[in-house]
């Protein structure tokens, strides 16, 4: 493995995200967001996913406050077309 993050790069993005729930944690410090990523993308170099469908859990964490993503989760959804990526390390 290496610490190299991979950026993806698309020609067109169209996502709305769905049935959003946060919860609050660590005295509102911190924060789990989980919801659904509905819509179509076309990555540069790729095939058109017209039907890209999405679970998504992040955690947040509070820094010098600003909210800051420190973990994230995809998963794709049965009828849909997900995601082949399941986590990024920062």
């Amino acid at each position: 493995m290496t610490n190299e993050l991979q950026v993806n790069r698309f020609d067109d993005i169209s996502l709305q995200a769905k049935h959003i729930e946060v919860i609050s944690i660590a005295n509102g410090e911190a924060a789990v967001a989980m919801y659904y990523n509905e819509g179509s993308m076309k990555p540069m170099n790729g095939p058109a996913v017209n039907h890209y469908l999405t679970r998504i859990t992040q955690v947040f964490v509070k820094e010098n406050g600003d909210w800051v993503v420190v973990a994230s989760h995809y998963s794709p959804v049965t009828g849909g077309s997900g995601t082949t990526q399941s986590s990024v390390e920062n």
